[in-house]
C-alpha cells in the first residue's frame, strides 16, 4: 500500500497524526471518553453472552451424553433430547452470538466513528429485552412449545423481543455513523452496518415463511434453510470478520494488506452467501435447479474466503512473534485461520458427490461447530480481551486463566471437529453399503460420541476459566489511571501479557491523575529514527511529584526490584530506570512504559 495514501486504520489510529479535526493529543482523550460512554452498555451485552455460552455448552453436553448414554436424565421431561438439543443451538446462536455481536458492534462502531455511543439507557434496556426474549424462548422450547422448525424453534411470542432491541441498535449504529469524525469508512464498518440490518430482515422473513404460513410445502423448507444458513453467514460471520479486520492491524501496528481486497470480500460475501442455503436440501423433493443454485452459491464463496484469508495472512506476515505476547492476537488469528478452513469445508460439503457421503451424518454437526466455536467465538473472545481493560480501566487478573481459556478452546474445538468429521465420513460410507446393518453403524459411532462429550467438557472448562477472569486493578493503592496505552509490547508484572497496540510506530499515552488536568506524554519516531519527546501540561511537575509518591510504594515496583541487578537508585526514579532498558532513548522510554503499564486503575471520583 502506498504510504502516502492515508490508511483506513488512521480512523482509530494511535498515531499523533490525527485525521479528525481534534487538536493533537485530544484524540487519545477522546478515545477514553468513548470508552467511558460504553463502560456500562457493552459489558452488559458481553457478560450476558458469556452466561448464555455457558448455558449453551451445558445444554450441548446433556444432548451429547444422551447420544451414547440414552438413559442419562431420561426421567426429566424438560431435558429430553428433542428439547435440549434445539435449546443448545438457539442459546448458542441467539444468546451468545447475538449479544456478543451486539457488544462488538457498538464498541467498534464508536471507536471507528470517533464518537460516543448514543442513547446508552435505551441500549441497556434493549439488552434486557433481548435477553428476556431468549429466556422466554428457551422456557417455551423446554416446556414443549417448540415450533419444530430448525433454528426457529422458539415460540412466536419471543420473536418480537429479539427484533425490537435490534431496532435500538440500528438507530444507535446509524447515529454514530452519520455523526462520525472521519470521512473514511473502514471495512469493519461495512460489516457492522450490514449485520445490524440483515438480522431483523432475516428472522422476520423466515418466521413469516415458516411459522406464519406465508408459503406452503417445500417452499417452507427452502425458506427454513435460507435462514438457517444465513443466520450464520450474514449475522455471525460479518461480526467476526469485522472484529478480525480491526484487531489484527491494531494489535500488530500494521495497515491491512489491501483495502480493495477487503471490499471485494465484503461484497462477494453479501452477494453469494445469500444463495447457498439450499444445498442442505440435497436429496429432498425439490427441483434440481434449486439445489444447483445452492451449490453454485457455496462454490462462489471461495471468492470472499480467499480474499479475506489473503488479507489477514499477509497482514500478519512478519508479525507472528506477537502471538507469544498478546492473548487478543492469539484468539483473533485462530478465529481468522479457522474461518478460512471451515469455509473451505462448507463449500466442498455442498457438492452432491460430497453430500452422498456426509448428508445426515455427524460430519455436518462437526462443520457447524467448526464455524461457530472455531471461528466466531474466538474472535468475540479476542474482542473482549482487547476492549474490556479499556472499558474498565483495569487489567485482566490472571495470565494462567487466559492460557487455560485459549488452550481449552483450541484443543476442545479441534477434538470435537476431528471426531465428528471422521465419524461422519465413516458413518456415511457404511450407510451407503447395504450389507452393513444399521445397528453396526450406531455401535461404530459410540466411541466418537464419547470423544464429542469429552471435547464439550474441555470447551466448558475454557468458558469457566474465562468467566473466572475479571478486569482487576493490579495495584489497588494506585490513584492514577492510564488508559488506552499504546506500546509495541506490554507485559504485566505477574507475567500476564496484555496487548500490543502500537500503530505507525507512535506512542501516545493519556494519563489522568486525580484532580489534575489530563496530559499526554508523546514520543514520535522521526525520519532520523530519533524519538522526539514533548510534554505539555501546566500540572506536569505535580504529576511527576505524585508519581514519586505512588510508584516506589506500588506492587509493580516491589516485583520489579528483584529482577533489576544491580539495584536501581529508588531516589532517582524514573530516570535511574532508563539505562536498564537499552542504549537508545526510544528503547529506554519503551522499557519504562512497559514496566509502568500495570499501574492501571479506575479514575477516582472528582471531589472538587
Amino acid at each position: 500500500m502506498n504510504p502516502s495514501v492515508p490508511t483506513p486504520e488512521a480512523i482509530d489510529s494511535d498515531s499523533l497524526e490525527s485525521t479528525s479535526s481534534h487538536p493533537p493529543g485530544e484524540d487519545v482523550v477522546n478515545r477514553v471518553q468513548i470508552d467511558q460512554s460504553a463502560e456500562w452498555v457493552v459489558p452488559i451485552y458481553w457478560a450476558s453472552s458469556l452466561l448464555w455460552l455457558t448455558f449453551a455448552t451445558l445444554a450441548g453436553l446433556i444432548a451429547s451424553t444422551k447420544l451414547h448414554s440414552p438413559d442419562f436424565l431420561g426421567s426429566i421431561e424438560w431435558l429430553t433430547f428433542g428439547r435440549i438439543r434445539p435449546v443448545h443451538w438457539d442459546t448458542a446462536i441467539y444468546g451468545f452470538g447475538g449479544t456478543a455481536a451486539s457488544g462488538t458492534l457498538l464498541w467498534l462502531q464508536a471507536r471507528l466513528c470517533q464518537t460516543k455511543i448514543p442513547f446508552p439507557n435505551l441500549l441497556i434496556a434493549g439488552g434486557v429485552i433481548y435477553n428476556l426474549g431468549i429466556l422466554l424462548g428457551v422456557i417455551g422450547v423446554l416446556s414443549g412449545q417448540s415450533t419444530g422448525v430448525e433454528t426457529l424453534e422458539m415460540p412466536l411470542y419471543s420473536v418480537p423481543l429479539l427484533v425490537v432491541p435490534y431496532i435500538f441498535i440500528i438507530i444507535a449504529n446509524f447515529r454514530m455513523y452519520f455523526t462520525r469524525q472521519s470521512s473514511h469508512t473502514y471495512v469493519s464498518q461495512w460489516y457492522l452496518m450490514a449485520v445490524t440490518i440483515w438480522f431483523p430482515i432475516l428472522i422476520l422473513a423466515a418466521e413469516a415463511c415458516t411459522n406464519l404460513g406465508a408459503v406452503d410445502g417445500v417452499a417452507q423448507a427452502i425458506a427454513n434453510w435460507w435462514y438457517g444458513h444465513n443466520v450464520v453467514g450474514l449475522f455471525a460471520t460479518p461480526a467476526g470478520i469485522a472484529a478480525a479486520y480491526y484487531l489484527i492491524p491494531k494489535v500488530i501496528g500494521k495497515p491491512i494488506h489491501s483495502y480493495h481486497l477487503s471490499l471485494l470480500g465484503f461484497w462477494s460475501n453479501a452477494i453469494f452467501y445469500n444463495w447457498a442455503g439450499t444445498h442442505h436440501l440435497t436429496g429432498g423433493p425439490l427441483p434440481a435447479w434449486t439445489i444447483t443454485i445452492g451449490v453454485v452459491g457455496s462454490m462462489m464463496m471461495f471468492i470472499p474466503v480467499i480474499t479475506i484469508g489473503i488479507n489477514h495472512h499477509f497482514t500478519m506476515v512478519g508479525s507472528f512473534h506477537h502471538l507469544k505476547t498478546s492473548p487478543t492476537l492469539r484468539f483473533a488469528v485462530m478465529g481468522s485461520m479457522i474461518y478460512t478452513l471451515s469455509s473451505f469445508q462448507g463449500s466442498l460439503e455442498s457438492l452432491r458427490s460430497h453430500q452422498e457421503i456426509t448428508h445426515f451424518t455427524h460430519y455436518t454437526i462437526g462443520h457447524v461447530h467448526f464455524g461457530m466455536y472455531g471461528f466466531f467465538a474466538p474472535l468475540m473472545f479476542a474482542m473482549m480481551y482487547y476492549a474490556m481493560p479499556r472499558l474498565t480501566g483495569n487489567e485482566w487478573s490472571s495470565a494462567r486463566l487466559i492460557r487455560i481459556h485459549f488452550w481449552c478452546t483450541l484443543v476442545g474445538m479441534l477434538l470435537y471437529v476431528t471426531a465428528m468429521c471422521y465419524a461422519g465420513i465413516r458413518q456415511g460410507m457404511m450407510m451407503n453399503n447395504p450389507t452393513v446393518p444399521f445397528l453396526e453403524i450406531v455401535k461404530f459411532t459410540v466411541p466418537f460420541l464419547w470423544l464429542r462429550t469429552i471435547a464439550g467438557l474441555i470447551l466448558l472448562t475454557g468458558t469457566i476459566a474465562f468467566l473466572a477472569l475479571s478486569p482487576t486493578n493490579t495495584d489497588s493503592g494506585t490513584v492514577s489511571v492510564i488508559r488506552d496505552v499504546t506500546l509495541t509490547a506490554t507485559v504485566n508484572y505477574d507475567g500476564a501479557i496484555t496487548e500490543n497496540t502500537t500503530t505507525n510506530n507512535a506512542i501516545v499515552r493519556a494519563i489522568d491523575v486525580s484532580r489534575i488536568p489530563p496530559i499526554c506524554i508523546k514520543a514520535r519516531q522521526t525520519r532520523t529514527e530519533r524519538p522526539n519527546f514533548r510534554t505539555t501540561s501546566p500540572g506536569f511537575r505535580e504529576v511527576i511529584a505524585r508519581f514519586d509518591s505512588i510508584f516506589p510504594a506500588s506492587d509493580v515496583w516491589r516485583a520489579a526490584q528483584g529482577r533489576l541487578m544491580p539495584p536501581v537508585d529508588a531516589a532517582a526514579l524514573p530516570a535511574s530506570l532508563l539505562p536498564r532498558f537499552g542504549e537508545s532513548a526510544q528503547e529506554q522510554v519503551l522499557g519504562v512504559l512497559r514496566l509502568l503499564l500495570p499501574l492501571t486503575g479506575r479514575m477516582p471520583p472528582d471531589t472538587s
